[in-house]
């Protein structure tokens, strides 16, 4: 049920704001596991270092004997140390390599949430030298795909099953336009992956009117629905991979789902409306399931119904629609600065008069 978000908008549009009362209930259950985290963590160091001792003396102990299973025996009856689990559930600029560290070490579940997007996109992990290998990274997270690494370094090879990551980044318009006609964010699928949305600018509309939003009857109830399913501690396996539930779909969601299905492929060819964006329209339908799969956990239903996926079809579309308009806009101003760099040239070299 993963997905990843990418909004654009302005300085002023109330970005941080927006993001920081979303993310509220999940800042507030880390912050209380991390305070909690850095005692037991002091808790296993000093543990550790008894062990390290213990084990010392139990082989001194023994440096007369060769028999290796009175050894191990022996051994074997020190208490065992377990370094706790880091509670870490977002981050806002990581590295490929850090991420993947910190599902080894963490949480199975994490989410890169950033209202200041370029942090990230202009950072060290989508620099030229690393661009490729973190969006394949993170195009695979997506998919639900296994964490593979070999290295020759020790504890540096990794296979990690059943990880998952969220995102959401919040952008400048100027960096948005670079973003969107990077060929190898377009070519590579990674933007394909995103619900990506522009919203009008509310400026001018927005007059005093002595409310506080955080305090509103609907986001309390958000609040408390979301700490509630941050209170459930997620199922894992002995290799800490996610065990997953499976979400069905009710026949009629399905029926409603493979008609919207249909109509979007029916526009991927090249007389159709969704020809430009074939990759985004393509990955649309899985998103359309995942959203309504989000739906259905936040109603506790475990199924989806045709309600939820019909809703989860508008914001599909909602979607798609944004895309295509930013596509569009990107275009038009990609072929403008062409044109503005061959007129200025042109009257560079005299053959304008």
């Amino acid at each position: 049920l993963s997905l990843f978000g990418l909004t654009i908008s302005g300085s002023g549009e109330r970005k941080s704001t927006t993001d920081k009362i979303a993310l509220m209930p999940i800042v507030e259950h880390q912050n209380k596991l991390m305070k909690q985290f850095k005692l037991d963590e002091k808790n296993y160091i000093n543990k550790l270092k008894a062990y390290n001792t213990a084990e010392k003396n139990t082989l001194k102990a023994f440096t007369t004997t060769t028999n290796q299973e009175e050894i191990t025996q022996a051994l074997a009856q020190l208490e065992e140390v377990v370094a706790p689990i880091n509670p870490k559930i977002i981050c806002s600029d990581p590295t490929l390599e850090g991420l993947q560290k910190s599902y080894l070490n963490g949480n199975a579940s994490q989410g890169i949430f950033n209202d200041e997007g370029g942090q990230f996109f202009a950072g060290h992990a989508m620099g030229s030298d690393n661009k490729i290998r973190t969006i394949t990274g993170l195009s695979r997270l997506w998919d639900g795909s296994a964490i593979e690494r070999t290295r020759s370094g020790k504890n540096e090879s990794l296979y990690l099953e059943n990880r998952r990551l969220s995102a959401h980044f919040m952008l400048q318009p100027i960096l948005a336009d670079k973003i969107m006609s990077d060929r190898d964010l377009l070519e590579q699928g990674f933007l394909a992956r995103f619900l990506i949305t522009s919203p009008a600018s509310l400026a001018g509309t927005r007059v005093y009117n002595n409310s506080c939003i955080s305090r509103s009857t609907a986001i309390n109830k958000y609040h408390q629905l979301i700490t509630k399913l941050l209170s459930l501690p997620p199922k894992t396996d002995s290799e800490g991979a996610l065990l997953l539930k499976n979400i069905t779909l009710e026949p009629a969601a399905k029926a409603q789902w493979v008609k919207t299905y249909n109509a979007i492929e029916l526009q991927l060819g090249e007389e159709g409306k969704l020809y430009e964006i074939q990759a985004t329209a393509n990955k649309c339908c899985e998103n359309i399931v995942r959203i309504a799969g989000v739906l259905a956990i936040i109603e506790e239903t475990m199924s989806v119904n045709e309600q939820q996926m019909n809703r989860a079809i508008t914001l599909g579309h909602f979607y798609l629609e944004s895309f295509l308009q930013l596509i569009s806009t990107t275009q038009s101003n990609e072929l403008s600065q062409q044109a503005n760099i061959l007129y200025h040239w042109l009257l560079k070299t005299k053959h304008l008069v």
